[in-house]
């Protein structure tokens, strides 16, 4: 699936690369704090080797797709320009943001 977003470094474009499971630490050096989550994976769709997906300060960018329906949003990514060794971007589903948003009693809906 193609999929966009605009951020920061402006308006790319990628390819769904599946899905992860990660654990997500708040900060608190505690096992039990720890948080697992499923991210979406997104890697660049250009054909350029060096023009990554997402780069820094791109977190918090919406994720849509080719049909304009918010995905998700950017929370982190793995990757380096200038060796283009790995190039992964990590997005939170837009379904799963609302829940937790809803489970901490805010009511949120997309217009």
């Amino acid at each position: 699936m193609i999929v966009g977003k605009f951020g920061y470094h402006g308006l790319t474009f990628g390819v769904v690369n599946g899905v992860e499971s990660v654990i997500r630490s708040p900060g608190i050096n505690n096992a039990a704090d720890e948080i697992p989550a499923w991210e979406i994976c997104v890697i660049s769709a250009t054909k350029q080797s060096r023009d990554p997906f997402s780069k820094g300060s791109d977190s918090g960018s919406a994720l849509w797709d080719l049909t304009g329906r918010v995905m998700g949003m950017m929370t982190g990514g793995l990757g380096d320009s200038e060796t283009s060794v790995v190039d992964t971007t990590y997005v939170n589903s837009i379904e799963r943001i609302l829940q937790d948003l809803e489970d901490s009693g805010i009511k949120a809906t997309l217009a």
